[in-house]
This record gives structure tokens, sequence and C-alpha cells, in this order.
């Protein structure tokens, strides 16, 4: 049984349950309060057999990890309670595919977020970690004073290619559930075994969609991987006028999963060139009639 709102959570902590945000493929979201601080949070909470497994505890394990990394959700308490592993993390405010609803992303707005998302998963690599899940839900903006702040999210299928002993490990390429979706990357798609490169296909995937381009749509998984290969094989195809500022930065990523290799620097320099925008400055939120949120770089 799930929560429901205006119950209280008494776990290690007490949070009143305000709203139901969100259901992603391992638990449901909740928006909640803190009793001792009285500030609103984000609640995940995700059903299992067995709380007290490792792979039940993997995004715990990989948050707290990575809590150095300014860009990735910040954990800030876990417990069990009716035995479903309860995690408290920063709640922000829009994720970047309710805004891509409401308004086509500038070019230089789409260079900006994927420059900034370079930076994140670099951090995130260095310790280890492939995200697997990169996609316009899973990239909220949250205020930090009056700036607003990338912040990746959802590391329910992110897993340690390095793990803390500092031996370099192969990620299981067939436990990835969203493997026939159009998000995924096209080496996860083909069942290989994950690296850092799908994450950055993956990014290029997330700035297409934000452009509105979505070329992996067909009925079954087979036909979206053919569509994936063809992409790799010829990004042009896809990128064109108006979109063809991402063409190099594709070029690079393409190329990177064939040789299984990340140039950091090279995506970071060809999306910082793309369009005329400066990366040094905070986005900025905006909150117009009828309530509606827009991005601007």
């Amino acid at each position: 049984m799930s929560f429901v709102v205006g119950e209280v959570i008494d776990g290690n902590g007490k949070y009143h349950v305000n709203a139901k945000n969100g259901k992603g493929g391992f638990g449901v979201i909740f928006k909640v309060t803190d009793y001792v601080d009285q500030r609103e949070k984000a609640l995940k909470a995700i059903g299992g057999s067995d709380p007290n497994d490792d792979d039940y505890l993997n995004e715990v394990h990989i948050l707290t990890f990575l809590a150095p990394v300014p860009g990735v959700q910040k954990l800030q308490n876990n417990f069990t309670f009716r035995n479903k592993l309860c995690l408290v993390l920063d709640l922000y405010m829009v994720d970047m595919f309710t805004l891509s609803e409401n308004k086509l992303f500038s070019q230089s707005l789409t260079a900006k977020i994927g420059h900034k998302l370079t930076e994140i998963l670099r951090d995130v690599h260095n310790f280890g970690i492939i995200h697997r899940d990169i996609k316009p839900e899973n990239l909220m903006i949250g205020l930090v004073g009056e700036a607003a702040e990338l912040r990746l999210i959802d590391f329910g299928m992110a897993r340690f290619f390095r793990p803390p002993n500092g031996f370099i490990g192969q990620v299981a390429a067939n436990d990835n559930v969203y493997s026939d979706s159009a998000s995924a990357a096209l080496g996860m798609s083909l069942g290989k075994i994950p690296s850092k490169s799908d994450d950055f296909v993956m990014l290029l995937y997330t700035l297409m969609k934000l452009r509105r381009l979505n070329p992996f749509q067909a009925e079954t998984g087979k036909e979206r991987t053919d569509l994936k290969r063809k992409f790799h094989e010829n990004p042009a195809s896809v990128l064109k006028r108006k979109n063809r500022f991402l063409l190099g930065t594709a070029r690079i990523i393409c190329q990177n999963a064939v040789d299984d290799v990340v140039n950091y620097e090279g995506i970071l320099w060809s999306l910082k060139n793309s369009a005329k925008n400066n990366m040094e400055k905070p986005f900025k939120l905006h909150v117009g009639r009828r309530n509606k949120t827009s991005l601007q770089p």
C-alpha cells in the first residue's frame, strides 16, 4: 500500500505527505514537509522484497558516494517504513520534460544545458559511476539563491563501473529495464555492456528531444534500435537546418560510442562553440501567466 496525502511517515524522522509528485520505474515520489526544519522535500518510496538487500539499497549507496558532486540530487535521509525503502531528497521546481512541453528550447539554451550536463557527468564518472537513464524527465531545475541550477536525479539504474575498492568492473548488460526505450543508448538497446559513452549518447538524445526531435519513435524495440543505428551512421540525416548546431557534438559522441571512450573536453568545446552563449552565467527561471514556467540562458 502506498502513502496517502495527509498522513505522517514516521521513520527515521517525521514527514507529512503533502502530495504525490509522480511515479518512476523504481518508486513513487511524494512531496513532504519535514517536521524538524519545516521545509518541503521529496520522498521516494521504493517497494521491494528485502529492504536490506544490497541491490535494493543501490541508489542509497550511490547517492551517498556522490554527495560531493554539486550537480547531483542530494540524499538527506533514508529509512524503511512499511516495508518500503524511503529516500528523503532535495525537492526541485520543475523537470526539463515539462519545460520542453511548454516551449521549444533555443539553440543557446540547449547547448548550455548540454555543456552543464557534460560537466556533471564528468564528475559522476570520476567517482566510478554511470547513470544509464539520462532523459529530460531526470533533469531538474532548482533555485540556489536567485540562480537556477541544473540537477541530475534518479540514480535507480546507476551502477559502479569502478567500485570504491578501485577495481575496474563490467556493468551487467541485461539488467536495464529501459533498454528498448527511445531514450536508451544504442549500445544498451543492442545488449552491449554499458559504459560511460552510453551516458553521453543519451545526453545527445536528450538535447534532441529538447529541440522536439524524436527520430526513434517506432512500434517495436527492434525498429527503434534500427532507427538509432541509422542515426549513428549519419547524424546529419536528422540534424538539419536549425538543428545543425548539434551536428559537431553528435559526431564526437557517436564516434566515442564506437571507440568506447569519452572525449569530455571535445564535447565541452563543441557545445560551447555550437551556439552563442555565456556558459558561465546561471540559468534564469521565469514563471509567467497561468503559472507557465520557462528557462532562459
